[in-house]
């Protein structure tokens, strides 16, 4: 999934992932870790990973898709008057 964030939980590291899903967060101290994963429209994946030096790790998250629910939109008038309707509307 391309254009996901990954950040790491209290720290500035964080990465986007490439074309192909693939990320990279480079010179993190040693220590456990929480990171999460996300981009608009899927549910965040929180994780855990433990760093150690000279060591990389590789993990791999799915994201589900998160459907959006908007609420109805009601359209009332008066036969005697016009109205506009929006034919639009950008999210």
């Amino acid at each position: 999934m391309q254009n996901a964030i990954v950040k790491v939980e209290n720290t500035t590291y964080s990465a986007t992932t490439d074309s192909l899903g693939n990320y990279l967060i480079s010179n993190l101290p040693d220590g456990n870790y929480k990171i999460i994963a996300q981009k608009y429209g899927y549910v965040a994946k929180l994780f855990t990973a433990i760093v150690v030096a000279g060591n990389s790790i590789t993990k791999n998250v799915n994201l589900r898709a998160e459907f959006l629910l908007l609420e109805a939109v009601k359209i009332s008038g008066n036969k005697n008057k016009s109205i506009n309707l929006i034919d639009k509307i950008d999210l």
